[in-house]
């Protein structure tokens, strides 16, 4: 599994899973969330339908629930 903490528009960390990519998009099932979302490039950038920009802070990859720790956060990626 890949996991991966994206960054919106107006600055929220989200937490998600990849499921499938390519060049151009990516499907994520979001921590919390009912279903897939799909982004799609633009250029350099990642666009999230309806909510804009998204920007890819980490991926990390792993087959068990992750802790990942910055200062002052906490987040903990459930597989």
């Amino acid at each position: 599994m890949l996991y991966m903490i994206l960054r919106d528009s107006h600055g929220q960390r989200c937490e998600c899973m990849l499921m499938a990519s390519d060049e151009s998009r990516m499907r994520v099932a979001f921590r919390g969330g009912d279903d897939a979302v799909e982004l799609k490039r633009q250029g350099d950038r990642w666009i999230q339908e309806g909510d804009g920009p998204v920007e890819v802070e980490s991926f990390v990859a792993g087959d068990r629930p992750l802790i990942v720790q910055q200062p002052g956060t906490q987040y903990l990626l459930a597989g």
